[in-house]
């Protein structure tokens, strides 16, 4: 959702003024450095084992989107990166001896905020629920998960499903433009 994706614009602006470094560097050692995801950048780390991403236009395009550091997507990360991620908060925030978010924020930013039906322009109206800069995709009618699940979307297919109810962290690695995820939804269904 667009307006999700502006909201982390804003926000990587309050964290490089008041953290005093560039968005990427904060996120690289409050985040990804303490949780071990030393794979996740917004460049890829080994460019040589990046898979490229499909159908995301000519290749000089495809150049200057991998050199952004765009806030709300666009990072390369690997599963057993998001693994860590989903599993630091299914453990209420703890990794280890490391806080990465306390508990009350936590439930705070699951929590569903936001309800309604999108209409983008085209007559289709999808039904959206949205935490805080989170999708409350267990909400739409038909979706697989608990009430309290919570996953953010990837313009590539991508998913990270975390359902605190079943104990489950749930990773789906797609590199295709403009993937509508159902086959991600799939998967989760299965398991």
């Amino acid at each position: 959702m667009a307006s999700r994706t502006l909201s982390f614009a804003v926000l990587s602006q309050l964290l490089t003024r008041l953290g005093g470094q560039p968005y990427p560097d904060y996120l690289r050692d409050q985040i990804f450095t303490p949780l071990g995801m030393r794979d996740t950048a917004f460049l890829p780390t080994a460019p040589h084992r990046a898979a490229p991403v499909h159908h995301s236009g000519e290749s000089a395009r495809r150049q200057r989107f991998r050199q952004r550091a765009i806030a709300g997507g666009r990072l390369w990360s690997t599963a057993a990166a998001l693994v860590a991620l989903g599993q630091t908060r299914l453990n209420g925030g703890q990794h280890g001896d490391y806080t990465l978010l306390g508990p009350a924020t936590l439930a705070t930013m699951r929590r569903l905020q936001a309800s309604d039906k999108l209409d983008g322009g085209d007559g289709i109206a999808p039904p959206f629920s949205s935490g805080l800069g989170w999708g409350k995709g267990s909400l739409v009618p038909g979706a697989w998960g608990s009430a309290t699940a919570y996953e953010p979307g990837g313009a590539t297919g991508t998913r990270l499903w975390i359902d605190p109810d079943w104990d489950l962290v749930f990773v789906y690695l797609s590199n295709t433009w403009g993937d509508e995820t159902e086959t991600a939804r799939r998967a989760l269904k299965a398991v």
